[in-house]
């Protein structure tokens, strides 16, 4: 009688065991972790005060990436502006382009040398927005064209430029141009050979006042940013005497700039070109950039 009892008690443990093995195997702390949030730990303990949103994202793209992203960028009105409406258009459609995608955007302007190093380190993962140079390939991603922008050479009413085919038949000329302003290769290559006579200023505005004061001859700026600077910061008989030379020294796109420094940067540029089509093609693109098309037809015709 006391074997049949052991044996019972025996089989007893066997068959309880038996039944806490699929428990064991359904246990939380052996399933994969929850990836819905990020993989990095998302503000909520340095920032308790935040709340944490639901996360609709596509995760492929997102994983180590934060709500708010970092744009670094700089005064180039009338794209951008840390006082113009929106911060400009192409901040104003860059927000709207990655609100859509579920994140929010914070920007920060900064002198644009300051803004590249940013970029370049990786302290920032974005800055906005830029022209296409061999520099520039080196530390960052382009994103899918922003602007289109058509760079001319402006003169004084009094002082017009004869017909030019080639860089070189500015030679004799003042030319004025602003440090670190893209232009093209070989403009800067004739100047550093001094085959251009070339005198620097730092910015457009500055230019623009030496034009007036009869210190340069011509000055290469877009068409869009000239129109700005000139309407908004001299009297109109003064703006009067500004022509420019229909002849492009070049035609540039502006693009986002995503830093090789930062690990999601391919992705992030991904989902921003995605988000950037279906605006195009929805038809609301253009629309950004409405106000700035009109002012420059208006001042041509």
């Amino acid at each position: 009688m006391k074997y049949i009892k052991k044996k019972i008690a025996i089989s007893w443990v066997f068959f309880s065991l038996l039944l806490l093995v699929p428990l064991a195997n359904n246990s939380p702390q052996l399933q994969p972790h929850n990836y819905d949030t990020f993989s990095k730990n998302k503000s909520t303990t340095a920032n308790n005060h935040t709340k944490v949103k639901k996360d609709h994202r596509d995760h492929g793209a997102q994983k180590m990436l934060d709500d708010t992203i970092a744009i670094a960028t700089g005064e180039w009105a009338p794209f951008t502006g840390e006082h113009l409406e929106h911060n400009g258009p192409v901040c104003h459609v860059v927000n709207d382009i990655f609100k859509g995608a579920g994140y929010e955007v914070s920007f920060s302007f900064y002198p644009w040398q300051r803004a590249y190093q940013l970029l370049k380190s990786g302290d920032v993962p974005v800055s906005a927005y830029w022209y296409k140079s061999k520099e520039r390939q080196k530390h960052g991603y382009y994103s899918d064209a922003l602007t289109h922008e058509t760079i001319v050479f402006y003169y004084l009413q009094n002082n017009p430029i004869n017909n030019w085919e080639t860089l070189s038949d500015l030679n004799g000329l003042r030319i004025g141009a602003s440090r670190g302003n893209t232009y093209t290769d070989k403009f800067w290559r004739l100047a550093h050979e001094g085959k251009l006579s070339v005198d620097l200023a730092d910015n457009d505005l500055k230019n623009f006042k030496k034009l007036l004061n009869g210190r340069i001859d011509i000055f290469p700026c877009s068409k869009a940013r000239a129109y700005e600077l000139i309407h908004k910061n001299f009297p109109e008989p003064a703006a009067r005497t500004i022509h420019y030379h229909p002849k492009p020294l070049s035609e540039l796109t502006g693009h986002l700039l995503f830093s090789k420094a930062h690990p999601q940067a391919k992705q992030l540029r991904q989902l921003f070109n995605d988000q950037l089509q279906k605006l195009k093609q929805q038809g609301l693109f253009d629309s950004y950039f409405h106000d700035i098309s009109r002012e420059v037809i208006h001042k041509e015709n």
